[in-house]
């Protein structure tokens, strides 16, 4: 799916474990549910999708240079209950998301702009 655009797309309860897409639009996509664990997203374009209660546990989602220094854009989106547990969020932009309930245990966040996101504890981050 890489360079794909799947704009607002329902993928409800999804597997999508160790998907590979990098630089894809899934703005405003409907992942309720899936299971994204291992999926390396580095430099998707998530903005608005709604996660809530997805699996994103040691998920790739933050900057590489690998492949090019790609943000990863999750502003304003719902990751309500979801498992980023030990996910790799490094310099991603989380600008207005919601992670309330969200279980970031291990979680990396070094250099990922969090302004005015809704923190697990339901606290907005300033």
């Amino acid at each position: 799916m890489t360079g794909a655009k799947l704009l607002g797309a329902k993928l409800l309860e999804a597997d999508c474990r160790s998907t590979a897409d990098q630089r894809t639009d899934l703005g405003q996509v409907d992942f309720r549910g899936a299971d994204l664990s291992y999926a390396i997203l580095s430099g998707t374009m998530l903005q608005q999708a709604n996660l809530t209660n997805a699996i994103l546990c040691r998920a790739k989602l933050g900057r590489h240079y690998r492949s090019g220094p790609f943000v990863t854009d999750l502003n304003g989106a719902n990751f309500q209950g979801a498992d980023l547990s030990y996910a790799d969020l490094t310099g991603v932009s989380l600008e207005n998301a919601n992670l309330q309930g969200a279980d970031l245990t291990g979680a990396l966040l070094h250099g990922a702009w969090l302004h005015n996101a809704i923190m697990p504890d339901g606290k907005r981050y300033e």
